[in-house]
């Protein structure tokens, strides 16, 4: 990997995790259905304090805990990627939850 384009490569990292996020936030303020790994995180929420975010990330944590138990070894580099990568994921759900507050659409068309 080039040195010279890691910021760039970061840059674009955080543009597409908060494109992610913006879609998953729409999706849940549209009441259109969300996909099944944002379903568990968006149902609980309703019925409990915690935010969507913080649900994904306690959820997603779970997976990663598991993942070096069903794979019998443990990859430290690649698991503390994945546990930055899902920190931010979780905090820009609520981040563009919360830029989405003001949109209730009311009829299918605006929807």
């Amino acid at each position: 990997m080039h040195k010279q384009y890691f910021p760039q490569r970061c840059c674009m990292f955080l543009v597409g995790i908060f494109t992610m996020t913006l879609g998953i936030a729409l999706s849940c303020t549209a009441d259109l259905g969300t996909s099944p790994i944002s379903s568990v995180p968006w149902v609980l929420s309703m019925f409990t304090p915690w935010s969507i975010g913080e649900i994904t990330i306690v959820l997603n944590l779970l997976f990663i805990i598991a993942q070096p138990i069903l794979l019998r070894q443990i990859y430290w580099r690649e698991l503390l990627g994945q546990l930055i990568t899902l920190i931010a994921f979780g905090y820009c759900i609520d981040f563009s939850m919360s830029l989405l507050d003001w949109v209730a659409p009311d009829t299918l068309f605006w929807q």
